[in-house]
């Protein structure tokens, strides 16, 4: 036993040498053959299925995990806005996150209404449920028969029969 005093350094370090910089994603946002933002048009009410560029991920000590998303590409995205969150870690267990949103945009359904056989319903407006709809530049319509009679669809003009004009007329 000595009643002298001794000293000693202790040095603490925290994992992957302290690192705290999550992991950074480049070529954000995902690449497509469209523009952004991203819609895309389906041609049925169940959705799209899309595929977007694999990310790139750094880190200053090196990606041990991802990127991964959610939902991945290739994934049926379901008609409406989806978020799609994107994540990779590190050694340090630091998380890099980005997002981006997809939109799907489902076909316009129009269908001949009840009754619509019968002569008389352009006069009232009630050919079609809904009369009239705007579809956009690459979109879908899908044309529903609930009548239970033979109905065709053409482009014209319903009082002159003059098309295409961009409106419909079902006749039999």
């Amino acid at each position: 036993n000595s009643s002298e005093g001794s000293s000693f350094s202790i040095t603490v370090t925290s994992p992957a040498g302290g690192d705290t910089t999550p992991p950074t994603f480049s070529n954000f946002p995902p690449t497509y053959s469209n523009s952004w933002p991203q819609y895309w048009y389906a041609s049925n009410s169940t959705g799209y299925n899309i595929t977007f560029n694999p990310y790139s991920v750094s880190d200053d000590v090196g990606v041990t995990s991802g990127p991964t998303c959610s939902p991945s590409s290739g994934s049926l995205f379901p008609v409406g806005t989806t978020t799609v969150t994107c994540t990779a870690s590190d050694a340090a267990g630091n998380v890099g996150t980005v997002s981006f949103t997809v939109t799907v945009i489902g076909p316009t359904i129009v269908q001949n209404a009840l009754g619509s056989s019968t002569p008389g319903c352009e006069d009232t407006s009630s050919c079609f449920t809904p009369y009239q709809a705007t579809i956009p530049v690459g979109g879908t319509v899908l044309w529903e028969n609930v009548d239970n009679a033979a109905h065709t669809v053409t482009s014209g003009t319903p009082t002159t029969g003059v098309g295409p004009s961009g409106h419909f007329d079902s006749e039999l």
